[in-house]
């Protein structure tokens, strides 16, 4: 799984939206919607054939436990359209991330900003940053993996002696995937009482 789809694949595992399996391979019934006073539906989105037949409140659990309902159009504010504004969107993903990513390690290492970035490099070593983090090979490979995204921003100074590697990657991953996710309100079942926020990676 590569950076930029990791945060957009939580999303989707948490909120878990529609089309899902249960563990025996078939899909749950959704459950049944329920209408607040304002006549907007509430309920899971779990087993609903299409967006259209997602109630208006979705419900979410936010990571101190609470159960709440985002909006639908709040979870899907920034969808693309069609295919071209998609990749354009994920162009300005990568692009925001391998410069979030760059900010991070030399503001952490006192040194100058990026004066230029390889965009395509930077993604590809944060991907294999995240690889690295999977696959367990992440601290014995800190300083290579560390060394090609510094690469990707034109920074080659050395690094002072004693600087952990390991977890400059880590903050590198952070902030990269950090950057594109927004945080929408989480709702009572009324649809207007906020009880707290549900990151999205939007």
């Amino acid at each position: 799984m590569t950076l930029r789809w990791g945060v957009a694949l939580l999303v989707v595992a948490v909120v878990v939206l529609s089309g899902c399996s249960s563990p025996d391979g078939t899909t749950p019934s959704p459950a049944a919607a329920s209408t607040n006073a304002d006549g907007l539906t509430y309920g899971s989105a779990l087993g609903a054939a299409d967006r259209d037949a997602e109630p208006d409140l979705i419900q979410v659990e936010t990571d101190d436990g609470t159960v709440g309902y985002v909006r639908k159009v709040d979870l899907y504010a920034d969808e693309p359209a069609n295919p071209t504004e998609a990749v354009e969107q994920q162009a300005r993903r990568d692009e925001a991330s391998v410069s979030a990513a760059l900010d991070a390690v030399t503001t952490e290492l006192g040194a100058g900003p990026a004066t230029s970035v390889d965009v395509a490099a930077g993604t590809a070593a944060l991907d294999a940053i995240q690889e690295a983090v999977v696959t367990g090979s992440a601290t014995a490979r800190a300083t290579e993996l560390l060394d090609a995204l510094l690469a990707a921003g034109g920074i080659t100074a050395a690094r002072p002696a004693g600087t952990d590697d390991a977890a400059l990657c880590a903050l590198a991953l952070d902030r990269a995937a950090a950057v594109n996710v927004r945080v929408v309100p989480v709702y009572e079942s009324d649809g207007r009482t906020v009880i707290g926020e549900f990151p999205v990676g939007g």
